[in-house]
């Protein structure tokens, strides 16, 4: 059970995806959720697949805000001199001649001696916001390629300066991005603290971070369509703030209420308990004497009131039994299938021996059962089943054996 300061001040969480686009345009995503409680910062939940999938938004909990970050086929990397006073579009169209700032998303990165431009069309990124936010997802962030995992390089156990992502190695100087590098293997981890993390969850985790320490993301690109998210977010956590407070000043005055109730309503609670206790105790002295007569019925049916002689039918009939007869199953007393289907519990006959075995030929069986006929306690035998195996040589037969009733052997 939770406690009441648990519940009043939860513990801040926050959402990262990596956004990939592959060489055949499709999407994969990277996602994990950080949580920061009490000062410790955890990977609470983490997982990947195409976004397309159902399955990948199944994981994606609705009550936390994600931030994305994007990389991989259709996004631009460039590296800009630094030059004071141009406007960043005037800078990128020096680099790339032709970009019409309406058609992308820009991004500008500070680095170690220069800066990076990161640019992607609308048109490839667009339908993925749009689908996630018509399935009610809280998109508040978007950032391009990997700069923003320069924030990692003070709290990564290895390699700090050179920080494998997705797509391409971060190389980082001075604590701000300075060149990319292509991968140089397939498998690449970070270890952050006690967690080890795929290179592919790096920009994942960085923004995520981010988000948890400044609540904003660094780099980032301008988008009409994030700040309404932002915007609509904060709304949505203002009213569910508002709304726990209405939930808990109602909750304390049902408290309240609930004392009062409890006090008037003690004496008459003394009286009904005690009402109580004397119909509980006459409705289970009725059960316990159904259940007596019920279970009396039964053992009466089913003959196990009577002596059954369970070893002496066994050892006689093991007695009496005929060279070339091997038996396979007796049970005395057997369950009647159909009976007990129809009544839906066990029904057993009783006075009967059900006998199965098998033989090479019937003379043997015949002489066993003349033998049986002739025994003091047996009323009659019959023989409802016999089957000849001709492939392996042996008969499998059946016999019922009736016994006198209330004989004692």
């Amino acid at each position: 059970m939770k406690k009441l300061p648990d519940i009043l001040t939860p513990p801040r969480q926050a959402g990262g995806i990596a956004l990939v686009r592959a060489d055949d345009g499709q999407w994969m995503g990277y996602g994990l959720v950080l949580q920061q409680q009490k000062g410790v910062i955890t990977i609470q939940k983490q997982w990947q697949g195409l976004i397309q999938d159902v399955a990948f938004t199944e994981q994606m909990p609705k009550s936390v805000a994600y931030t994305l970050c994007v990389d991989g086929k259709g996004i631009l990397h460039k590296s800009l001199p630094l030059t004071s006073g141009k406007p960043l579009l005037e800078r990128i169209k020096e680099s790339v001649p032709g970009v019409v700032a309406k058609d992308f998303y820009i991004q500008l990165a500070e680095g170690s001696g220069k800066d990076f431009a990161s640019l992607i069309r609308k048109d490839l990124l667009d339908p993925v916001l749009t689908q996630w936010q018509t399935a009610g997802f809280g998109i508040t962030g978007l950032s391009l390629g990997p700069f923003a995992a320069s924030i990692l390089a003070t709290i990564v156990s290895d390699s700090a300066n050179n920080l494998p992502t997705a797509c391409q190695v971060l190389n980082i100087q001075d604590g701000r991005p300075y060149a990319l590098y292509p991968l140089a293997q397939a498998e690449a981890t970070i270890t952050i603290g006690e967690d080890i993390i795929g290179r592919e969850w790096t920009t994942a985790y960085a923004v995520a971070f981010q988000t948890l320490l400044t609540g904003n993301v660094t780099p980032f690109a301008e988008s009409e369509f994030i700040s309404a998210q932002q915007k609509q977010w904060k709304y949505r956590k203002r009213f569910e703030t508002t709304g726990k407070g209405i939930l808990i000043a109602i909750f304390l005055g049902l408290l309240l209420n609930f004392f009062l109730f409890q006090h008037f309503q003690q004496a008459a609670s003394v009286l009904e308990e005690q009402v109580g206790h004397q119909m509980e105790s006459s409705e289970r002295q009725n059960v316990l004497v159904k259940n007596l007569k019920e279970k009396r019925n039964f053992l009466a049916t089913s003959g196990w009131l009577s002596p059954t002689h369970h070893s002496f039918f066994a050892d006689t009939l093991a007695a009496s039994l005929p060279g070339g007869i091997r038996l396979t199953e007796l049970s005395i007393y057997p369950r009647n299938e159909a009976l007990s289907r129809q009544e839906k519990r066990s029904v057993f006959t009783p006075d009967v021996i059900l006998v199965k075995g098998a033989c090479a030929t019937p003379e043997p069986l015949r002489e066993w059962m003349t033998i049986l006929e002739q025994a003091s306690w047996v009323s009659q035998v019959s023989q409802p089943g016999y089957q000849y195996d001709q492939q392996n040589g042996v008969a499998m037969f059946t016999v019922w054996i009736y016994l006198k009733p209330y004989q004692t052997p």
